[in-house]
């Protein structure tokens, strides 16, 4: 089960740090003391079975939290656009998973707030569903 997440987790971010138009804003992927904003932090995990059909599979959820100091919500709102583009199935074809295939990556919703011990840095967590056939 972890091995599925780990995959997952490592395919997303290749994805996003290969992205042009991510590159050219200077994003960074976690955050670390001296991590510059804007950036984007994948996290909470989470799997369970997703059998049908006769065919066993996973259904991960995750995060992409995105972080930004610039003076208001527009470079998030900014930054969500291009990581929904950059994960549209559309736009790169297949992910390579030595688990599983990936059947479906979607986009569920977003929570956009200020950060709790900074209200200069907006926060919007986007939330993500995979469906990965064994």
């Amino acid at each position: 089960m972890t091995s599925v997440i780990w995959e997952l987790e490592k395919a997303v971010a290749h994805i996003l740090l290969t992205n042009n138009d991510l590159q050219n804003i200077a994003i960074g992927m976690y955050h670390e003391d001296n991590t510059a904003f804007p950036l984007i932090v994948p996290d909470n995990f989470e799997c369970r079975p997703w059998n049908t059909f006769g065919k066993k599979g996973k259904i991960v959820d995750f995060n992409l939290r995105v972080y930004s100091d610039y003076n208001g919500n527009k470079e998030v709102l900014n930054l969500q656009s291009i990581i929904e583009n950059a994960l549209d199935l559309k736009s790169y074809g297949d992910i390579d998973l030595d688990s599983g295939n990936l059947v479906s990556l979607e986009y569920i919703d977003n929570v956009m707030t200020r950060d709790s011990n900074n209200d200069n840095i907006f926060q919007n967590i986007l939330h993500y569903r995979a469906r990965i056939e064994e």
